[in-house]
């Protein structure tokens, strides 16, 4: 009985394993390849025109997110959603950009900005959260560049269960592709699925 058994099991393990070589590669089972669930992400993102700018851009994109820019210079902003194929506000008008994109969008994950936009932006969304995001979405977050370390947060987002982060990185940085790399890295490690409890932590690239 025992010996029919571990014959029938053997069986199964070959028959899986046959089985499993014909299918295509999984990138969960490939070396050296570290995968992690990464969910649709809505995400607007208002800092300087740099490389760090660019790269953050087209990390989202890559990823199969929405990404929204606020850029007033419309010539710059024109080539940039030639190029990179995201939706382009020349306004700074908050109130206008957020509405746009809450009709058009529906619902908005991520706002990545300065520090002279933190409050406008906050105050909007928390706006657009309560009166038309009926989504019960919870990995909501907001995130600072900031060019020093403090522990300010925009308590009007916090309020409402919006993760709110810090990045720092001097001005004259962004133009560097270390600084890219290492801010870019820190907003899409946050936007990962089960990180949405990482929050009022100051990061620094």
């Amino acid at each position: 009985m025992a010996d029919n058994y571990l014959e029938k099991k053997m069986e199964d393990l070959r028959n899986r394993k046959r089985t499993s070589d014909t299918r295509s590669p999984s990138p969960y089972r490939m070396k050296g390849v570290l995968v992690f669930p990464f969910s649709h992400k809505k995400v607007l993102i208002d800092i300087p025109d740099s490389i760090t700018r660019l790269i953050l851009i087209r990390e989202f994109v890559r990823t199969g997110s929405q990404v929204a820019v606020i850029e007033k210079d419309e010539q710059i902003g024109n080539q940039l959603a030639h190029d990179e194929g995201v939706r382009v506000y020349h306004s700074d008008d908050t109130h206008k950009v957020l509405a746009n994109l809450c009709h058009e969008w529906g619902w908005l994950t991520q706002i990545v900005c300065t520090p002279d936009r933190e409050n406008d932006l906050a105050k909007e969304w928390r706006s657009m959260i309560e009166g038309f995001d009926n989504t019960s979405y919870s990995g909501r977050r907001f995130i600072t560049l900031k060019e020093k370390e403090d522990a300010i947060y925009p308590d009007l987002l916090a309020e409402i269960g919006v993760a709110c982060n810090n990045i720092v990185a001097p001005r004259e940085s962004l133009d560097k592709f270390e600084t890219a790399e290492r801010f870019t890295n820190i907003c899409t490690f946050l936007a990962v699925v089960g990180n949405e409890n990482i929050r009022n932590i100051t990061f620094h690239v």
